[in-house]
């Protein structure tokens, strides 16, 4: 029973809660008048006459959160440009007196300036009842985009340069958005920047820094214009378009940038691992084939050519590669793994087909021809140990193999207390030549004001990476020792 009588208060309370909040809600919304029209012009045109702006301003934005009908209304609009444009001056007289001025929120108030200027002009141009278009306020808010037209441009360059890259973005935008804008096209004596391809450049490095790769797009094709800088949007162009999961688009800029710049590996390399991993083996081939007209010196670039030819079962064709390879840098460990695997390869090839019986002359034959290939990749491989003695993974594994095919048990042995001391094969950036093709270039990257994001721009090096391949013959089993 008194169970009862307690959810009975508990209930009765819940609902007297509900219409005392009810009540009070009724209350404010009789004691907030209705919107009116007439009432709310007259007061904003009395603080702004008075230089009232901030009471101006939180007058219109009342009024757009009480009704729809001063949402579409232009002439709000233009008052509120009014308005922050004495908040503008207001902050700019502080700025001249130096009473402790505040430049951001002097931009600020230009920024609305343009946001609701814009907003009061697409208005203003509805057509009325009867199908016209009769403009009020253009002249007003034409007079006052054109007056700071270069504040807009400042205010981008002044966040860029305290790097809040989002706000430069901002500036920027409206800048370039606004730049063929009827309001201001059709001023007299008004033309469009001749830095317009600049700041379309810095917008680019802004969005990015900020990681808005979708506003990279916005302005990309236009920053292009800029040659000096080609390459380098062609690079972030590509990457933002790789974040926002567009492979399509994003390899058409490194296309780009490749035609345009055949030397800088960035593009070529990653290309050629985009389509390795692919499994576009053809077309990383002919891009490396068309790398190599421009430079058939480097080293690096024959043995990546030798990496594709593998890929596409052209091992006698590798082979060449990466004897090329080692003809202009003796001292290349990743294309003497590469030869002693293959090596490795061949020997088992011939021990698949050794069926001959044991002691009979085929098969004295096909073990010495078998044992040479042996010989010919431990040679290979011993120099890759030799040339990166730190990274293991080129040669541990492949080079016990030919160890115990070839009965070095005190070699072997060796390798195996290697292994069993802990000794794991390390993947070590070995392909030293791609990521220094990448490399850091400090000063480039601090004149762009974005130090950060141009490291990160130039990302990890998957390819030196990927390059290696997978050794698998390596990673096979050793098979008997015959």
């Amino acid at each position: 029973m008194l169970k009862q009588i307690y959810i009975l208060l508990l209930f009765v309370l819940a609902v007297t809660g509900l219409q005392a909040q009810n009540g009070a809600q009724q209350q404010q919304q009789q004691a907030e008048p209705a919107y009116s029209r007439k009432k709310t012009l007259r007061d904003v045109r009395s603080n702004l006459k008075a230089e009232r702006y901030a009471q101006a301003d939180e007058q219109i934005q009342k009024a757009w959160k009480q009704s729809e009908e001063a949402v579409r209304d232009a002439e709000l609009y233009n008052l509120m440009v009014n308005a922050q444009r004495g908040l503008a001056n207001a902050e700019n007289k502080k700025i001249f007196l130096n009473n402790r001025p505040d430049t951001a929120k002097y931009f600020d108030y230009i920024y609305k300036v343009y946001d609701y200027g814009i907003r009061c002009d697409s208005l203003d141009r509805l057509p009325n009842e009867k199908g016209r278009v009769k403009t009020h306020y253009s002249s007003n808010i034409q007079s006052q985009l054109l007056s700071y037209r270069n504040n807009i441009k400042s205010a981008g360059k002044f966040f860029y340069k305290k790097r809040r890259f989002s706000d430069a973005y901002k500036y920027f935008d409206m800048y370039l958005k606004t730049r063929h804008h009827p309001l201001l096209t059709s001023a007299k004596n008004y033309t469009v920047g001749t830095d317009t391809t600049e700041l379309a450049v810095m917008a680019v490095y802004a969005s990015y820094s900020a990681k808005e790769y979708d506003h990279v797009k916005q302005y990309i094709q236009l920053a292009l214009n800029d040659t000096t800088e080609f390459s380098y949007l062609c690079q972030l162009g590509s990457q933002a378009l790789m974040e926002l999961k567009d492979t399509v688009s994003a390899m058409d800029y490194l296309f780009e940038g490749w035609k345009n710049e055949p030397t800088h590996d960035y593009f070529f390399i990653t290309l050629v691992d985009y389509n390795i991993n692919q499994h576009n083996y053809q077309e990383a081939y002919d891009i490396v084939a068309a790398q190599l007209l421009e430079v058939p010196d480097s080293h690096r670039l024959w043995y990546i050519f030798g990496k594709c030819q593998q890929c596409m079962d052209s091992i006698d064709a590798a082979v060449l590669s990466y004897e090329k390879a080692l003809e202009l840098n003796p001292e290349d460990a990743l294309s003497y793994s590469s030869l002693g695997n293959i090596y490795i390869e061949k020997a088992r090839g011939v021990y698949n087909i050794n069926t001959y019986a044991i002691g009979t002359p085929e098969y004295a034959e096909a073990k010495q021809t078998q044992d040479k290939l042996y010989e010919t990749a431990r040679n290979n491989l011993e120099k890759a140990r030799k040339y990166s003695p730190e990274d293991s993974s080129l040669w541990l594994t492949p080079l016990s193999e030919v160890y115990f095919k070839l009965n070095m048990g005190k070699e072997l042995k060796a390798l195996e207390s290697l292994e069993s001391n802990g000794s794991q094969p390390k993947s070590s950036e070995a392909n030293n030549s791609s990521n220094q093709s990448r490399g850091s270039n400090n000063s480039s990257n601090q004149s762009r004001g974005s130090n950060n994001s141009s490291n990160q721009s130039r990302g990890s090096n998957n390819s030196s990476n990927q390059s290696r391949g997978s050794n698998n013959s390596s990673n096979q089993s050793r098979g008997s020792n015959n």
